[in-house]
């Protein structure tokens, strides 16, 4: 190799590798946005995926700039109130505090109450005060960080 072209590629090398390295900052994040809950929350019917109100509220930067917030979506295709409570919510809660979410949207429900409907273990709306009940706990819990996870109504 001729050395005016060994110099060459040594110099391209030496421009390129800083501008790759700069290319992979992640910036402070200021605001964690989760979305939780059930098939709605994950995005299914949207086309593609992606497009479900949860991603859309995090590309819209309808919580903040999107530069400033990390988003995650644990929202579960057929997910029931006892996966959220039980599940989701744990997962949040075992991130370190500084890493907690700051904004969270849930949907959570009509998987329980459609398949109980329909599968005949519920035939009025008796069910719905447990369904009820789950989800105002895992907000409960989330409010509290984990604390008293039974609502406090007045």
């Amino acid at each position: 190799m001729k050395p005016r072209l060994r110099v060459t590629l040594l110099l391209l090398a030496l421009i390129l590798v800083p501008t790759l390295a700069v290319a992979q900052v992640n910036f402070t994040k200021h605001s964690y946005y989760v979305g939780m809950g059930d098939s709605v929350a994950a995005g299914e019917g949207a086309m593609p995926v992606t497009n479900g109100y949860v991603y859309r509220l995090y590309d819209e930067g309808v919580f903040g700039k999107k530069q400033e917030m990390d988003f995650a979506n644990i929202g579960v295709r057929g997910g029931r109130s006892w996966d959220l409570l039980d599940h989701q919510v744990a997962q949040v809660l075992c991130a370190e505090p500084e890493q907690r979410p700051t904004v969270v949207t849930i949907t959570a429900g009509a998987n329980d109450f459609f398949q109980d409907l329909l599968g005949g273990h519920c035939t009025d709306l008796s069910c719905m005060p447990d369904i009820t009940k789950r989800v105002a706990q895992a907000v409960a819990l989330l409010l509290n960080n984990g604390g008293d996870p039974s609502p406090h109504y007045s």
